[in-house]
């Protein structure tokens, strides 16, 4: 019996390797591909038939990808109506004891999707574009002051000197703009003050974006128009600021440029390799050797016949690696834009800084499932041998032959059963590799004045050329253009 055992546990040890590593991306290829491609109609049926995103535990994303895909087809109202959903679930979600149990015992991918810290930022972001394009400024407004609460909620989860993702500068930006354009111009002081505080913390560099020269002007023109003069002096200091401070024209656009796929999360397998006394070690992504010990965790006697394991984890696969230097002409006047959001770096630095935790949760669900396992066979093995009677049939006692094979037949059936979990364990381990899909690798920017009446404005991003007629008004407007190469 215990060949014939072996023989079908070889051949089963190849099923989970069968399912297990479709990620989430290629769940929602069809969805994902049909946007990229531009045809939005057909991306809306994808998404709306896809059963995975329709799972109670998948519908932060499935409400942010609707969000995006109405933005895209320019309904904005429809666009906002899930996104104020999805903005809903982040703001009120609670820690759930069931989730942490059911990610432990199968997989992350079980347990309600939580968003990356940026992408509440993203959500705040489409919000205000689709208010400002519906011609909401107080709507768009009260988002610029949940982008200030959200950040301070950010800030909160880290030590007062971290030098950790506490802010997102892109969306301080963002909130300078919409209070500016709401004439509250000592909120977009304080905005564009704390955005260059994070570029001056971070030596000028935020993951992969430098600090924007139209960022510096703003802040000190905004610092004069309040009569700051000190700290204008100080932040021209600071910023080795010598142009003139240009003044805030009558009327003015802003256009955000979207370009390229964010990356997207894939599953790596990794192996821990026991150093003893339940630690254990490995080299992660970066080639790092990182070390985990699980001495308070879980009791020694549990690790003592582990030597390895396998765990899953998110690695990013770039998709758009660079991103090219655009110009735009504004009524025969070029201009420059500036990069302010580089997914590919925030994305991929921000799994790096939670990498030790990620690892750490990973190694204790193998730990877990390991535990599950081998209690299951004792489990099964002792009723086995509870329900073994001592006598045959017809009253006489078994012989010790007899007695042997009644003990290989509780052992084969508690292995048994310690494979069907084991097969259970390996078929469910896998990374979270979910995502909001359909946000770019870059967003640049651009601030330029509008004459009186219709203003021509050119430009190139990614080989794609686009003219487009503005139309000036008293203050500021607000465009974005999308492209996904």
């Amino acid at each position: 019996m215990k060949i014939t055992l072996k023989r079908v546990w070889a051949l089963l040890l190849f099923i989970p390797f069968l399912f297990s590593c479709a990620t989430y991306n290629n769940n929602i290829n069809g969805y994902f591909n049909s946007v990229l491609n531009s045809n939005y109609d057909v991306a809306q049926t994808e998404l709306n038939n896809n059963k995975l995103l329709h799972k109670k535990r998948n519908r932060l994303l499935y409400y942010v990808e609707q969000g995006k895909l109405y933005h895209l087809k320019k309904q904005y109202d429809s666009s906002n109506l899930y996104l104020n959903v999805a903005d809903n679930l982040i703001e009120n979600r609670e820690l759930n004891i069931g989730n942490l149990i059911l990610s432990n015992l199968s997989s992350p991918m079980a347990a309600d999707y939580k968003q990356e810290d940026y992408e509440i930022f993203m959500v705040h972001y489409y919000k205000a574009l689709n208010y400002l394009q519906l011609g909401n400024l107080e709507e768009a407004v009260v988002e610029a002051r949940r982008i200030g609460l959200s950040n301070s909620f950010q800030k909160d989860k880290f030590s007062a000197d971290s030098k950790k993702y506490t802010q997102d500068v892109f969306s301080l930006i963002l909130q300078g703009f919409l209070y500016e354009a709401n004439n509250e111009i000592n909120n977009a002081f304080i905005s564009y003050r704390n955005a260059v505080d994070l570029y001056l913390n971070s030596n000028g560099s935020f993951y992969g974006t430098i600090i924007p020269e139209q960022l510096k002007t703003d802040l000190l023109r905004t610092g004069n128009q309040m009569g700051f003069y000190d700290l204008v002096d100080i932040y021209k200091n600071k910023l080795n600021f010598s142009n003139t401070i240009d003044t805030t024209s009558k009327s003015e656009l802003i256009i955000f440029f979207e370009s390229g796929i964010a990356p997207i999360k894939q599953e790596q397998n990794f192996v821990l390799t026991s150093g003893g006394g339940g630690s254990f070690f490995l080299t992660d992504a970066w080639g790092i050797r990182q070390n985990i010990n699980f001495n308070g965790l879980v009791g020694n006697d549990k690790l003592s016949s582990i030597r390895t394991l396998r765990v899953a984890m998110p690695i990013y696969q770039m998709n758009t690696q660079h991103q090219q230097p655009n110009n735009i002409v504004v009524n025969s006047q070029t201009y420059s834009t500036s990069v302010i959001e580089n997914m590919n770096e925030l994305a991929t630095n921000l799994l790096r800084e939670r990498w030790l935790k990620e690892l750490t949760n990973a190694a204790i669900r193998q730990i877990t499932k390991k535990a599950v396992e081998k209690g299951s066979e004792a489990a099964t093995k002792s009723v086995a041998e509870n329900n073994t009677k001592d006598t045959n049939k017809d009253g006489t006692k078994k012989t010790e032959e007899q007695k042997k094979k009644d003990k290989e037949k509780n052992e084969a059936i508690a292995e048994t059963v310690g494979f069907v979990v084991n097969m259970f364990n390996a078929a469910t381990e896998k990374a979270d590799t979910r995502g909001w899909q359909t946000l770019p690798a870059f967003i640049s920017y651009v601030r330029v004045p509008l004459q009186q009446g219709q203003n021509t404005i050119s430009f190139e991003i990614n080989g794609i050329q686009k003219t487009i007629s503005i139309n000036s008004k008293k203050g500021m407007q607000f465009y974005n253009f999308i492209s996904w190469k």
